[in-house]
């Protein structure tokens, strides 16, 4: 019985179970009558038996039965942030925006015209890649980098789904036989993302913000990941990446939407600097 959790509507599930609670079973029951009735009933039958654990067949028919683990992502999954209103950060934020992407594609214009060039030697073809994404508000938009894979890579992609190694919501290989030669440089260094800055010209993204995702990826995400612009890079780019699981991604981009600021943005800024020369990059 020490391992059961009782639960019904309305009680705080999300307050309740906690990471404290991992290898515990959730039992969730339409109303609090049967929830309690449920205790009791497990309770006699544990103590009849002289042991902390109830028989499974003791144990009244729950309408929905979770592992804590299970639970906590659907909490996580379903829940919500609110989006505080802050007009004038909004505007500092697009001038800020606007002139470090326009200064930034003129001081790195011979790095882009060198990069396009190795791209084209190493796998002939267009040097860059473009692909929908899902910005903010759920408007779909069309984001632009350097091309680090051989052109077929979108058609082989299906085929390799089963050796993805992401914890997140992205899908990622350690050793991605689509990558090229010249790929692998342009990833470890993030000058593949370098023709975002043109979507942050435009005005689809912004410096900071969450990551966007392919409409697919994005359909099995909380859309309020997404109440802000999608940015270059974001609190878990530089917090563990594809080493995070999908709910630790999720919980700092809301994090994000809730304590964003100029201090922040700045922050970050430097954060991804300092984590790119690092060579921390993937």
């Amino acid at each position: 019985m020490a391992n059961l959790l009782y639960f019904s509507h309305g009680d705080s599930t999300a307050e309740s179970v906690s990471n404290t609670s991992f290898g515990k079973t959730v039992l969730l029951y339409q109303t609090p009558a049967e929830r309690e009735h449920a205790y009791q009933t497990t309770y006699a039958s544990a103590v009849g038996r002289q042991h902390e654990n109830a028989a499974e067949d003791m144990i009244p028919p729950a309408i929905r039965m979770y592992t804590a683990e299970e639970l906590r992502k659907r909490r996580i999954l379903a829940g919500t942030v609110t989006l505080t209103e802050k007009p004038l950060y909004d505007r500092i934020k697009r001038i800020g925006d606007v002139v470090c992407s326009a200064g930034a594609l003129i001081v790195l214009s011979p790095l882009l015209i060198g990069t396009a060039a190795a791209i084209i030697v190493n796998d002939f073809g267009s040097p860059f890649y473009s692909q929908m994404r899902v910005g903010k508000d759920g408007k779909e938009f069309r984001i632009y980098k350097f091309r680090s894979m051989y052109k077929d890579a979108d058609a082989r992609r299906e085929a390799l789904m089963a050796q993805n190694e992401s914890k997140g919501a992205t899908f990622k290989m350690k050793d991605d036989p689509r990558i090229t030669s010249v790929g692998h440089f342009l990833r470890k260094t993030s000058i593949d993302e370098l023709p975002q800055l043109f979507n942050i010209l435009k005005g689809d993204m912004s410096v900071i913000g969450p990551r966007p995702f392919i409409p697919e990826e994005q359909a099995a995400l909380p859309a309020d990941r997404l109440l802000v612009k999608p940015g270059l890079s974001c609190y878990w780019q530089v917090g563990g990446k594809n080493e995070l699981d999908e709910e630790a991604q999720i919980e700092l981009d809301r994090k994000y939407v809730r304590e964003r600021s100029v201090a922040t943005d700045i922050k970050l800024i430097f954060m991804t600097i300092r984590h790119v020369l690092g060579g921390k990059n993937s």
